[in-house]
């Protein structure tokens, strides 16, 4: 006998009462078991088009592309230990349509994952308190860190919070050394 349903994750489901025989098709069940188990292997562009009931919450999928393993958790893939190498930030917007920069060339604001610890590095500049920039899920700390860290072009400090959310916040105008910042463990 064939499914005649299917389940949360695509599994294929028997009725007790299909006629005419309830025995299992075992080759529908042995090629079902094959092909999902709860760990997947592909590329990024095949990890990204998952959708439906072929990805699931705790899905681990090995990207041959990236070299990293990932974790599907709250709807998104957070990396698995390993290292995700130096990443640009996305600077947020601020009134009048300007957003966060680059202090100078060499010192881009830049994030890392290495081994589920997250680094900061880089000076920021725009010289307006607020949110700079947000890490996104999988590099962000479990708890507040709230950190004084100087000025890359001065003996000026200012405050700096990364949230639980992700946002860095700086306190003051200055431009922040982000390397001053002390390295935390990823917890979401």
């Amino acid at each position: 006998m064939s499914a005649s349903t299917f389940g949360l994750k695509n599994e294929p489901q028997f009725g007790d009462l299909d006629a005419p025989d309830p025995g299992v098709n075992p080759t529908q069940a042995a090629a079902y078991a094959a092909l999902v188990g709860n760990r997947k292997i592909g590329t990024t562009a095949q990890r990204d088009a998952l959708t439906g009931k072929d990805v699931w919450e705790g899905l681990l999928f090995g990207d041959i592309t990236t070299g990293i393993d990932y974790r599907r958790t709250g709807g998104a893939w957070l990396p698995v230990g390993g290292d995700t190498g130096w990443i640009n930030v996305t600077f947020t917007a601020i009134s009048g349509g300007t957003t966060w920069q680059n202090a100078a060339a060499g010192e881009e604001a830049q994030y890392r994952r290495l081994n589920n610890v997250v680094y900061l590095r880089g000076r920021i500049a725009l010289g307006s308190a607020g949110t700079a920039f947000t890490l996104p899920a999988g590099f962000r700390p479990g708890q507040l860190q709230r950190v004084m860290v100087r000025d890359g072009a001065s003996t000026n400090f200012t405050g700096l919070n990364v949230n639980v959310g992700g946002a860095v916040v700086v306190g003051t105008g200055v431009q922040p050394n982000l390397s001053n910042i002390y390295p935390f463990p990823a917890d979401n």
